[in-house]
């Protein structure tokens, strides 16, 4: 009923709310496990959405005095950290200390509840547990198979072209699935502009530019361009140049047509292409190396409204990944390449009720991965690594229903297939690397099929308007590995996919939360709970030099193995005022159990740290002038040590202790950053770990020898490169 006449409505509503690595430390397992094989023919079925037809209704006119409407709505976190999901504002990340002048999205999630410190040279996010390779990274619906740029610096995303980005702990979108970790999503402007907007900027290793162009009244166009001149810079993170020198370029590109034909059409076009070039020289052991890696992402995203509640929404995708990793050495040159493109399509359609939503869909991606093969002197090995070509398929329908003011319950299940094809070839070797056996599939012949569902179920019950408590469960599925083979971010590590003798993996997780919004959503406090186990992960049980092979499969090497993480995170964030920051601590355990390693004991994950605390402020302290910190401590990786000397032959050799039975130092350093704007322009000052703390990067082991005793010593020292790293950057506005 609408009341009409002389009404005054007044809403007293409560707002709401990798790591260092021991290097020269290798052991070699090797394992067989049997394979099953299921085969599975989908046919996609439609389910028919029911309608709700608009209630009619009548109207009275009714006289009335003024009428006070007191309520408390329930709460709504608009930033930070909510059921499962942390998102954040552009604002906010200007807020913070920058890293060389950068403000960086992925570093400042790292800084996150449940959200593990990297450490230096690395950029990845290791999310409740999981491994950088379990994550899911998108840019405008296209994934990004190696977000982070080449010494783990910073990642791939010009903060100048990125609207807003958010990332799920748990599984949100189920159009964004096949990942066992985390979900970042990160979207490019998507408005449309109506008046010419600029912002540049230049940094002590970075120059950026950024331009809005609009188009027409109903579309624009926003371009971004970044280029580094950073081997200055790292000459003063190098303190013994006599090492060896780095010579480091990278670029980044940015394009995003958005376009709104009507008022119920969005078009958005987007496009990424960035690369690094690094060079390293050794003059000591006459070794150059020189590294190529190149990420491109492109998407066309359509979203339609329809009639009655209803909304489609359609992505096409094309993602690449290129790396070419070359080392010479007394005129003889090793290259490892590889490459790894996808195409696909997501489709789902949304609709909306008084008390209900659902959503659902299909998603299809056509995956070529090439992976890393040797290549001495231009000729490849006899016998190389195959190709894995595959298609993956998903369907899945989600519901969301509201049960009263105060429970909400959303669940889904998608059902995914996953294909490999051919042209695959795999021989078969004795001990004496005679061939025992092979398996062959032509061009498209069907090689291995794996299939299962993936359910989902989110809860949320609203105690008190302040105060709101969640629990979840899940099960998700990922088709391909990335195999580590390094903490720091040189890009050695490799993907490989599931096929006929590589299974997929498999997760189950459960979390229990509790959110508070203190002081009228001023204050909110958050603490979590979570359990993951985890199924057919992945480990090289071979050694590096195992790739310079007249025969090489990773297949061969790789073992398999269960693991299971568990913690929990606790957040203070305080929202409203001149200061403004939170403080978040994450206590938890990652470990990994395989059978061929020490008989399946389970031991600690290595990019591991049970306890990782966070704080960070940023202070107004007039309207030009900005101040901002943030502190990280966390508890040192594990890695594997050697505990006993033996000789043989009068040459010492290492013997190890238990696998990743040690723990490096434990990590900690202060940023801090101060941000003058007046007008258009900007400066920022920043001091990257301001009191020099020597984190090391890894670890190396000699043997030593005492002259007064002649006894020998196993001598451990650490490699570090970032010190105090002070920075100054300028920034010039046209909005």
């Amino acid at each position: 009923m609408c009341l009409m006449g002389h009404t005054s409505v007044r809403h007293e509503a409560h707002a709401g709310i990798q790591a260092p690595v021991c290097f020269g430390i290798t052991k070699n397992y090797r394992s067989m496990y049997p394979i099953s094989s299921v085969l599975l023919f989908l046919i996609p079925t439609v389910i028919p959405l029911p309608e709700t037809a608009p209630a009619d209704s009548v109207r009275h006119e009714i006289g009335l005095q003024e009428v006070t409407v007191t309520g408390t709505p329930p709460v709504k976190n608009q930033t930070g950290v909510s059921e499962g999901k942390i998102a954040l504002t552009m604002k906010t990340l200007g807020q913070l200390p920058r890293f060389l002048g950068e403000a960086d999205p992925v570093r400042t999630l790292q800084l996150m509840p449940g959200i593990q410190t990297a450490g230096e040279m690395n950029a990845g996010l290791y999310v409740r547990g999981c491994d950088p390779g379990h994550n899911l990274v998108l840019l405008n619906g296209a994934p990004v198979y190696n977000p982070m740029h080449m010494i783990g610096l910073f990642s791939i995303f010009n903060a100048d072209h990125v609207s807003r980005f958010s990332l799920h702990h748990t599984a949100g979108n189920p159009l964004s699935g096949g990942r066992l970790g985390g979900t970042l999503e990160v979207t490019a402007p998507d408005t449309v502009a109506t008046r010419f907007g600029m912002r540049a900027g230049v940094g002590l290793i970075n120059a950026g530019l950024s331009l809005t162009l609009p188009v027409s009244k109903r579309s624009a166009l926003y371009l971004s361009a970044r280029r580094s001149y950073i081997n200055y810079m790292l000459e003063l993170m190098n303190t013994d140049a006599s090492d060896f020198t780095l010579d480091y370029r990278l670029t980044d590109y940015n394009a995003t047509y958005v376009w709104q034909p009507d008022e119920k059409n969005n078009i958005t076009v987007n496009f990424y292409q960035g690369g690094d070039k690094l060079n390293i020289d050794d003059p000591r052991s006459n070794i150059h190396a020189q590294t190529r890696w190149a990420n491109l992402a492109a998407s066309l995203s359509a979203e339609t409204r329809l009639a009655r509640g209803k909304r489609l929404e359609q992505t096409l995708y094309y993602a690449r990944f290129t790396n070419r990793i070359g080392l010479e050495q007394v005129s003889q040159l090793l290259q490892l390449p590889s490459s790894l493109w996808e195409a696909g399509y997501k489709g789902a359609l949304h609709t909306r009720g008084a008390t209900s939503s659902r959503r659902m869909g299909i998603t299809y991606g056509f995956r070529d991965l090439d992976p890393q093969h040797p290549v001495i002197d231009g000729q490849a090995p006899v016998v190389v690594q195959s190709l894995f070509r595959t298609h993956e398929t998903a369907l899945f329908y989600g519901w969301k229903q509201y049960l009263g003011d105060r429970f909400s319950a959303d669940a889904s299940l998608r059902y995914t297939v996953f294909a490999q094809t051919g042209p695959y070839t795999r021989l078969f070797f004795d001990a004496s690397d005679r061939p025992t056996g092979s398996y062959h599939k032509e061009k498209n012949r069907l090689v291995k099929v794996w299939h299962g569902a993936e359910p989902t179920v989110n809860l949320l019950y609203d105690l008190t308007p302040r105060d709101r408590l969640a629990a979840s469960y899940e099960l998700r599925r990922q088709y391909i590995h990335q195999v580590a083979l390094s903490g720091i971010g040189f890009p050695i590590d490799f993907w490989v996919s599931a096929s006929k003798y590589i299974p997929p993996q498999r997760m189950q997780s459960v979390t229990l939360g509790y959110f508070r919004d203190i002081q009228q959503g001023a204050w909110r406090f958050s603490a979590q709970l979570y359990g993951r186990l985890l199924a057919n992960q992945s480990e090289f049980g071979g050694e590096l030099f195992d790739m310079i092979n007249q025969r090489f499969y990773f297949e061969e090497h790789l073992l398999f193995g269960k693991g299971r993480s568990y913690g929990a995170e606790f957040q203070l964030r305080k929202t409203a005022g001149a200061l403004t920051g939170w403080i978040s601590y994450t206590v938890g355990r990652s470990q990994r159990s395989f059978a061929g390693i020490e008989a399946g004991r389970w031991f600690d994950a290595r990019h591991e740290r049970r306890h990782d605390l966070s704080v960070v402020a940023a202070y107004r302290l007039s309207p030009r002038w900005e101040l901002s910190s943030a502190f990280v401590y966390a508890t040192g990786n594990s890695c594997t040590m050697p505990e006993k000397i033996m000789f043989i032959n009068e040459k010492p050799v290492l013997h190890y202790g238990p696998y990743n039975g040690a723990k490096l130092a434990p990590y900690h350093r202060l940023d801090v950053s101060a941000q003058w704007t007046r007008g258009r322009s900007g400066v920022n000052i920043s001091l990257y770990n301001a009191y020099a703390r020597k984190n090391p990067v890894f670890l190396w082991v000699k043997v030593h020898q005492i002259p007064e005793t002649g006894k020998m010593r196993i001598h451990k020292y650490g490699k570090s490169f970032y010190h105090l790293l002070p920075s100054v950057s300028y920034q010039y506005t046209i909005r």
